[in-house]
């Protein structure tokens, strides 16, 4: 902050009492020097808050569950179980009751041939 006063003193020389930049003969150089650090302020304060969005959002991206809804997904991309089996193992992972009842016997791997 120390850095800052120069500054506001060599300002106050263009834009205080007398200077090119004031006509009226009012000091406004503490005036736009508070208007400077406000900005900063809040430009730091948002940044602080893009931070701690973006990291609550890979700590709910690596969530339990979320590996299984991936798994599960690249499981029906390969082939290897029905879109209506896909749906069904779905709604058990999101904990809703699911529209047709998985059968446990059922084969989940389809055999080429």
């Amino acid at each position: 902050m120390q850095h800052l006063v120069p500054f506001a003193q060599r300002f106050g020389e263009y834009a205080g009492p007398g200077g090119p930049l004031n006509e009226r003969g009012e000091d406004a150089a503490w005036w736009i020097v508070s208007i400077l650090i406000i900005a900063l302020l809040a430009t730091i304060a948002g940044l602080l808050a893009w931070l701690a969005r973006r990291a609550l959002g890979a700590a709910q991206s690596a969530a339990p569950g979320g590996a299984a809804f991936e798994a599960l997904d690249l499981r029906l991309a390969q082939g290897e179980i029905t879109p209506e089996d896909y749906r069904a193992r779905r709604d058990v992972l999101a904990g809703v009751a699911p529209a047709t009842p998985v059968d446990p016997e059922a084969p989940t791997e389809v055999k080429p041939g």
